[in-house]
């Protein structure tokens, strides 16, 4: 398609542009459902078909679909993320971050505000489970996800930078200093083929 030749290399010489372009057709291929490549794995993984929803302030998890949906901000500028799949029948909540640059910012303190919007409970520090505030044990045990999304061309060198807010993801089972290490790095390829690294 004309999309995926002016996101590759041969086209748009502008780089904000050309990651605009990229995260839109990232999203569209999110309604359908895609392939995605893990940095360091060699097969490919699927991720489901969602709906994507549009929205200029958070929702609360009570105010999404049961089925899996995508959350996208109506702001090309907001920070930390370019979407959130959030899954309620599996529990869980995963930021995507597109990007087609060589290394990218991690601010975790976006993530916090997002899962706080949302009201997804925090972990209990000494027994390891969700907590809600309810007491509602529906809404335990939730997973707690970060994907960098590349073109498949920048997924070996792809660089997450060291946060400056590490530990802000404590309450829902980071590991204060091992941030980088949890989040994930991934590439799908703009044809559609399974990318093997």
């Amino acid at each position: 398609s004309v999309l995926k030749q002016l996101i590759s290399r041969q086209g748009l010489r502008h780089a904000t542009l050309r990651g605009l372009l990229f995260e839109q057709l990232l999203i569209k291929e999110l309604k359908q459902g895609l392939s995605v490549t893990y940095k360091g794995e060699l097969s490919p993984v699927r991720w489901g078909a969602c709906t994507v929803e549009t929205f200029s302030e958070m929702p609360g998890l009570d105010q999404l679909p049961e089925g899996r949906t995508c959350v996208q901000p109506s702001s090309e500028l907001q920070g930390g993320y370019d979407g959130v799949i959030i899954d309620k029948k599996k529990r869980v909540v995963q930021f995507v971050q597109m990007t087609i640059a060589k290394a990218h910012s991690f601010k975790l303190s976006f993530f916090l505000k997002a899962l706080q919007a949302l009201g997804v409970p925090e972990k209990n520090q000494t027994a390891g489970e969700a907590l809600d505030a309810t007491g509602d044990p529906a809404r335990s045990g939730w997973e707690v996800k970060i994907v960098f999304v590349t073109l498949r061309e920048r997924l070996a060198g792809f660089r997450i930078q060291a946060p400056d807010d590490s530990g802000a993801l404590e309450r829902y089972g980071w590991t204060r200093g091992e941030e980088r290490g949890q989040a994930k790095v991934a590439a799908f390829d703009l044809d559609g083929d399974p990318m093997l690294a």
